[in-house]
Order: structure tokens, then sequence, then C-alpha cells
């Protein structure tokens, strides 16, 4: 029987360069004059998928970040305080399409986050202007009519974007 040989040292591609200059804050152009100059390829990055992109390993970004004098020390994750972001019913405004809430409290479908429609009334269609965190941002729904200023709406954020939970089905009526 012949013994199992582990191969050598298999690259792992941890981070596309792309991304790496947006982490450290370096353009793109510039990150890549510092890898040709310095990195090795093959030990420190190589060549991945159609089209080529450039990805780095785990030792390269180490390596770039010695380069550009970045502290490469792990930061122990600081635990961030959770706090409710579900509106108070005083906070709630006075109209008819929130007194479901006020009344009733929230059904279950209802999602933790919520936002005020400020503005419903765009070109795009798919979007309306919510107070969401203290701050007016714009929130991607499937069909803006049936939703008015004022009324209280379940969200969800994926990533940076903000997205109604559920839709109204008639204007300003769950």
């Amino acid at each position: 029987m012949s013994e199992y040989i582990q191969p050598a040292e298999v690259v792992q591609f941890c981070i596309s360069e792309k991304q790496l200059a947006k982490d450290l804050g370096l353009g793109q152009p510039e990150l890549a004059k510092r890898r040709i100059a310095k990195l090795i390829k093959g030990e420190h990055w190589d060549y991945k998928g159609m089209p080529k992109q450039t990805f780095y390993h785990s030792n390269g970004v180490d390596a770039m970040k010695l380069m550009l004098n970045i502290d490469i020390t792990p930061k122990e994750p600081v635990a961030e305080p959770v706090e409710n972001k579900v509106i108070r019913v005083k906070e709630i405004p006075k109209i008819k399409a929130n007194t479901m809430i006020a009344t009733h409290g929230r059904p279950g479908w209802w999602t933790d986050q919520e936002a005020i429609v400020f503005a419903n009334k765009f070109a795009n269609k798919r979007m309306i202007l919510v107070e969401y965190e203290g701050k007016r941002v714009p929130c991607k729904v499937k069909a803006s009519h049936n939703f008015i200023s004022g009324m209280v709406i379940p969200v969800r954020q994926y990533d940076n974007i903000l997205v109604a939970a559920r839709h109204p089905r008639f204007a300003g009526i769950w």
C-alpha cells in the first residue's frame, strides 16, 4: 500500500486587489505598482479567475501592510452595545396608517428594525425616503405608491442598502 503524501502548502487566496486597495485607502494602480516592485508572484499574490484578477494571500496582505507601515497586530473586536431600533409608541406620528401599531401593537411578521416614511414621490417608483436611526436614507421598495408620509414600516438592512420588509396592500393600510 502506498502512503498518503500530503501536497505542498496550498496557497489560499483571501482578498482581491480591488478590495485590499479599498481597505487600505489606497488607489488600485498605486497598490499594483508596489505589488510588482516588492512582492513575489505565487508566494504573496497570484492571478485567479476569468477575467483574470489579482488576489492576495494572507502573507501578501501582511507584507503590503508592512510596506505601507500599517500596524498588523490583530485587534480584539469590541462588542458593540445592542440598541433597540424599534420606535416607541410616543414617537410614532399620529396618522391613520399607524393606528394598528398604536392600538394593537406590532404584528408577528414585524422586524426588529423600523423606519418612518418621509417621502414617496420620486421618478424612481422603487425608492422611498425614510428616516432611519436619525438619518434620512433611501429605501428600496417594490412599488412606492402605497407608502404615505409619516407611516412606520419594518425594514431590513443588507450591507449599506435599506429594504422595506413588508409593503402595504393599500395606500397607508396594512
